[in-house]
């Protein structure tokens, strides 16, 4: 996890990071390495708000920069991934297959 985060953040810290991330990956279409980039970042910026409200600290230009963020990378609930849905062909056929079609 620290490869992923770095090194200034405690144990507690990259297990929220870690989860937060893993459920946008889950929940959300991200594709490439732009969108990868900007689910760590948007992250470390929902941790940083949470730090701050923690500590009493004005938090609203962090906020400001998080729905940004959030709507430049599309992570809105109208793009949340349907697990219904199929990805690949290879999804498709997998699953008429488990029902009994045969190519």
């Amino acid at each position: 996890m620290r490869a992923r985060w770095g090194g200034n953040y405690d144990e507690e810290a990259l297990r929220y990071l870690d989860q937060l991330f893993n459920g946008i990956l889950t929940t959300q279409n991200v594709n490439g390495d732009l969108q990868l980039d900007q689910a760590r970042k948007i992250c470390k910026l929902s941790y940083e708000i949470d730090c701050r409200i923690r500590g009493g600290d004005d938090f609203d230009k962090i906020l400001t920069a998080y729905d940004r963020l959030v709507k430049t990378a599309e992570f809105t609930p109208k793009n949340v991934r349907n697990l219904n849905d199929f990805d690949s062909v290879g999804e498709l056929v997998k699953w008429l297959e488990k029902r009994g079609w045969k190519n």
